[in-house]
């Protein structure tokens, strides 16, 4: 089964990481270590090799996926620099498949990221959604896909107020009419579900959280998921409380600092960017200590 991965922010360090790490397991240069679907749990079940991974997505910069992976080798040294020259073919290869994305409501802290061409863009609205559906259709016909799945991977989000009341296709279409905030991480899964695409929230922007989307995806039963991966700091609290919890201990305080550097950092610098991203890590750690915990995160 051949699968395509639409990845949204496709020229990060995330995707980069993600490209270069199937292009090396393709080839034999890395082992499943830290896979969890290499554990033994998970090895009857029919699941597709890397080699059956054909990558794509969005981006709102220049560039392509090689280029982004040089930089990250050489920026993090988290993956040798030889590893991304020996899959050079397969990144570059990837990249034909890349498009623009839209920033359309992104925030201003995303804005001046953008290409000026990805600024200018004049297509909006319902036409947007169904412009990036067709990429999708495309993409699948062009690399003969069985399936394919949008991995959000981009920049989080401001707050969203509103949308989670928001029911009905109809009713999305018309704030979609008004040029009323709607995401891109929402625009990017209504996307998705038009064009028959499983959705992959890895961020904690809305995604397919509206219950507009939540229905459609139902409908055209398709599967979604996720709302924050949960691989850095908020995977510690989530391992951590649990333990704190199950020994009967009172939490009283608990302060949280987050490392960022490049462009996930840089746009993190906007309070409204901020305050959304927090509020999902303190919620995390109250669901399971209680509601009267002090937490802070920086």
């Amino acid at each position: 089964m051949r699968v395509g991965v639409w990845l949204v922010g496709a020229y990060g360090n995330v995707a980069a990481a993600t490209m270069t790490g199937a292009a090396a397991l393709k080839r034999g240069l890395a082992s499943g270590i830290g896979m969890v679907t290499e554990r033994k749990e998970f090895l009857r079940l029919d699941l597709c090799a890397p080699s059956d991974l054909v990558f794509g997505g969005y981006d709102i910069r220049e560039g392509n996926p090689y280029a982004s992976a040089r930089e990250f080798a050489r920026r993090t040294q988290a993956v040798p620099l030889e590893l991304v020259e020996a899959v050079r073919e397969d990144l570059e290869g990837w990249g034909r498949h890349v498009r623009s994305g839209t920033v359309r409501h992104a925030g201003p802290a995303v804005l001046p990221l953008a290409s000026a061409s990805v600024r200018g863009a004049p297509v909006r609205g319902r036409a947007l959604v169904e412009r990036m559906a067709g990429d999708l259709k495309a993409f699948q016909a062009r690399a003969r896909l069985d399936r394919v799945v949008v991995v959000n991977l981009a920049s989080a989000e401001g707050e969203a107020p509103g949308l989670s009341r928001v029911r009905t296709l109809a009713a999305l279409e018309r704030l979609l009419a008004q040029d009323r905030p709607v995401p891109p991480s929402a625009l990017y899964a209504w996307a998705a579900f038009e064009a028959g695409s499983a959705y992959v929230n890895f961020t904690s922007s809305l995604g397919s959280a509206v219950p507009a989307l939540e229905a459609l995806a139902r409908e055209r039963r398709l599967p979604h998921m996720g709302r924050d991966a949960k691989t850095g700091e908020t995977l510690m609290k989530s391992a951590l409380a649990p333990m704190f919890a199950a020994r009967h201990l009172k939490v009283l305080s608990w302060e949280g600092h987050n490392l960022l550097g490049n462009l996930d950092g840089a746009v993190l610098q906007d309070p409204g960017h901020q305050k959304a991203k927090l509020a999902h890590k303190d919620a995390t750690l109250k669901q399971i200590l209680g509601a009267d915990l002090h937490s802070r995160v920086r």
